[in-house]
């Protein structure tokens, strides 16, 4: 560890220490320093999963008038777009949504804002199509994925994000429409999608593995028992080389 970061990890302890001798009611500065402190951790140090919880549950903990509150949002949305869970769990993506309107109650919590609220809206779009989230129709979801990408451009990791999403939204439609050409081409443009990635992107793997499950969707629609069967062998032997958390 440098020797900033240590005396980053002792800032925290100190802050720590001086929170739990305040008084009732006085609490909130010391969290609100410590949440900065645990998110720059996260940032600086490794990306630990476990100091950005604990910066979550600090700020869950604000009360809703501290001053500074909407900006400490959009710096916690921007740690996890850059550095959190590559397919967020619905909680973990409900979580960054609300994030996402407290930190829009500023109307602009810092440069390049926008990039990151359009990252966080994509993702959210995703997961709804994942977990069929009600009143979530895939047609519209891509016409403002399209507007979302304007937005965000060819700027990282937003792209990549918007392009993530764009798949999920593909998938969803041809399912849902039963278009055996569509999901034969949503194939395509996850296969070159995945390809242009990083050999090292967590997003990469992501792409491997949603291009199996998309063949196994067209084999399914098609009738197709054999190849799904394939298709399934595939995939279990990919999730043999999965961390266990994953």
């Amino acid at each position: 560890m440098s020797a900033s970061l240590d005396a980053l990890s002792q800032s925290i302890d100190h802050t720590t220490a001086a929170m739990n001798s305040a008084a009732d009611g006085e609490t909130w500065p010391w969290l609100f320093a410590r949440c900065w402190m645990l998110t720059n951790r996260f940032n600086h140090q490794g990306r630990e999963p476990a100091d950005l919880e604990a910066a979550f549950d600090d700020f869950a903990r604000l009360p809703t008038n501290a001053p500074g509150r909407a900006h400490l949002a959009a710096i916690l949305v921007n740690a996890q777009l850059r550095g959190g869970v590559p397919t967020p769990t619905p909680e973990q993506t409900e979580r960054m949504s609300t994030l996402v309107d407290i930190a829009d109650t500023n109307p602009a919590p810092f440069v390049g804002w926008p990039l990151d609220r359009s990252a966080a809206r994509a993702i959210w779009l995703a997961n709804a199509l994942q977990h069929g989230h009600a009143g979530i129709d895939a047609r519209v979801a891509l016409a403002e994925i399209d507007r979302l990408s304007e937005v965000v451009g060819t700027a990282q990791p937003h792209a990549t994000v918007i392009e993530s999403a764009r798949i999920v939204a593909l998938h969803a439609r041809s399912r849902d429409d039963l278009d055996l050409a569509g999901m034969d081409e949503v194939k395509e443009h996850i296969d070159r999608f995945g390809a242009g990635l990083d050999p090292g992107s967590p997003v990469r793997l992501q792409a491997q593995i949603l291009s199996v499950m998309q063949a196994a969707a067209a084999a399914t629609a098609r009738g197709d028992l054999a190849a799904v069967a394939a298709e399934a062998d595939r995939m279990i032997a990919m999730c043999r080389d999965l961390p266990a958390t994953h």
